[in-house]
């Protein structure tokens, strides 16, 4: 494992103009940032929750979520299609009289927003990444659940994170050192994702037959 003190000494080390014990405030804030883009960028953890939202169209979840992976009613067949907040709206504005299960959802957390309401009992079920708690004690461990669930194979990435935000306080910007931990740091990304199958730590979704799927990136910067 790397402790969260382990991480700031080789941070520490390689930026060279900072102090692993003065800074470690410092160091901390961007090695947690590590962690939760590490999270949203891979899936690398998931967990599986349970929820009755009743025979509302939006519901607002009350469990902190990074990332939606995957949403579906005990008793459906498929799992629900993610869509755009603007078209669950449109497709509310074109359903017809009378009820209907609901088939897609949005999600602008911490609401998720349905096409049609679902029933006042119906179980959800939904696979998500997990908001991790920023490591703060000499011993966390980002491998553990709690503060990401990230295996010890991929920590170095959580050292890159904060040492390409860090490097200009060594002046690293003349050298460009930024520049290449950013490139190390998405690289890395890269491997993992194409290591998490084969390791099983990442699946792919389920087929859903008859229904194309809809995706919708969580980051506002990406094209889709």
């Amino acid at each position: 494992m790397s402790t969260l003190t382990e991480l700031e000494v080789e941070v520490a080390e390689e930026i060279g103009s900072i102090d692993a014990t003065a800074d470690a405030t410092k160091i901390d804030r961007f090695l947690n940032r590590g962690v939760r883009d590490i999270l949203r960028r891979t899936h690398c953890y998931v967990e599986s929750e349970t929820f009755t939202p009743g025979a509302n169209l939006n519901y607002t979840l009350d469990a902190a979520i990074l990332e939606v992976v995957d949403m579906y009613f005990t008793d459906a067949d498929s799992p629900l299609d993610r869509v755009t907040v603007a078209e669950i709206h449109r497709l509310r504005r074109a359903a017809s009289s009378g009820t209907s299960e609901p088939r897609r959802y949005a999600w602008q957390n911490p609401l998720i927003m349905f096409e049609y309401a679902p029933g006042a009992t119906d179980t959800l079920t939904i696979v998500n990444v997990p908001a991790p708690t920023a490591m703060s004690s000499a011993a966390n461990d980002p491998s553990t659940a709690t503060y990401g669930g990230i295996s010890i194979d991929y920590h170095w990435l959580i050292a890159r994170y904060a040492m390409r935000f860090l490097a200009s306080f060594d002046d690293d910007s003349s050298s460009a050192q930024g520049s290449r931990y950013w490139e190390e740091y998405l690289s890395g990304i890269s491997d993992m994702r194409r290591e998490l199958p084969r390791k099983g730590g990442a699946r792919p979704a389920r087929a859903t037959l008859g229904r194309g799927r809809n995706y919708v990136p969580s980051d506002n910067s990406t094209d889709w």
